[in-house]
């Protein structure tokens, strides 16, 4: 065709270069946010009511889990120092050097503190303290947890 390009050649360049780029736009590297549902299970006689999950995402790069969580509940029964919530994965390790930040407010009027997670025993339940370790009241409260901790895959 002295030196033009054949249009049907062109454009099957074009249709394969679309697919090459559309492909490489769903690659995925890691570091991809999920969506959880906690279990909110309390234990004794502490219940926890009416709950809204704001939000709950983690994401797994390698083995350390990020996570985000806000919820809001009603507490009710005798009340306890710890909240119990589901993690999306068993942490590695359950002693002090897993915690996690959180916050812990127990009316809409009450400052928000810092608070801290602490992984049970068995490493997938995470027990959500106040600032100062105090039993929570019957009452509305909204807590969340940030960080992010080694997980096991065993």
């Amino acid at each position: 065709m002295n030196g033009q390009l054949d249009p049907i050649e062109l454009m099957k360049t074009i249709n394969e270069l679309e697919y090459k780029i559309s492909a490489l736009a769903t690659i995925q590297t890691g570091g991809i946010w999920t969506d959880w549902t906690p279990d909110l299970t309390q234990y004794g006689t502490m219940t926890l009511t009416s709950t809204t999950i704001s939000m709950a995402r983690y994401c797994v790069i390698g083995e350390t889990c990020f996570v985000n969580c806000e919820i809001i509940g009603t507490l009710g029964g005798t009340p306890i120092n710890a909240i119990y919530v589901s993690m999306p994965k068993y942490a590695y390790r359950t002693d002090k050097a897993a915690t996690l930040s959180a916050f812990a407010v127990q009316t809409s009027a009450d400052i928000v503190r810092p608070g801290l997670l602490t992984f049970s025993s068995g490493g997938l339940i995470g027990l959500v303290y106040k600032y100062d370790a105090s039993n929570y009241t019957g009452a509305t409260v909204k807590f969340g947890v940030s960080g992010f901790y080694k997980f096991t895959t065993s």
